[in-house]
């Protein structure tokens, strides 16, 4: 009778646990909302980023998704780190993140350019 009780409760107990873990589907859906509005895509050739996919208007290019790989020569893409099939090339990941932080130091030192410049 006392492993009866036991196992009785240690199975509610387990039931418990478990509800509080689990995301329901709602949940599911707005963290999968949520990771598609931070998707975003970059220029494989300059600073470029973008939260839809299209083209550059820099450099006229297509632009890649974060996290894909492509070749800066030829613009081949793919979902793996490999070298490039038609040039032989490290494919290099595309990270938006370090392409905005790399483009606002740029601005900032092109500010700080125009500052030190003298007025005539």
């Amino acid at each position: 009778m006392k492993k009866l009780i036991v196992m009785m409760l240690l199975s509610v107990f387990t039931v418990g646990t478990y509800a509080q873990t689990t995301k329901t589907n709602e949940e599911k859906k707005e963290s999968e909302k949520q990771e598609k509005k931070e998707m975003k895509f970059g220029c494989p050739k300059c600073d470029y980023c973008a939260e839809k996919a299209g083209m550059c208007p820099k450099d006229n290019c297509s632009l890649v998704k974060d996290g894909t790989y492509c070749c800066t020569t030829c613009l081949t893409t793919s979902e793996k780190a490999c070298k490039c099939p038609k040039c032989g090339k490290d494919m290099a990941k595309m990270d938006c993140k370090k392409k905005m932080k790399a483009a606002c130091k740029k601005q900032e030192e092109e500010k700080e350019e125009k500052k030190e410049e003298p007025k005539k």
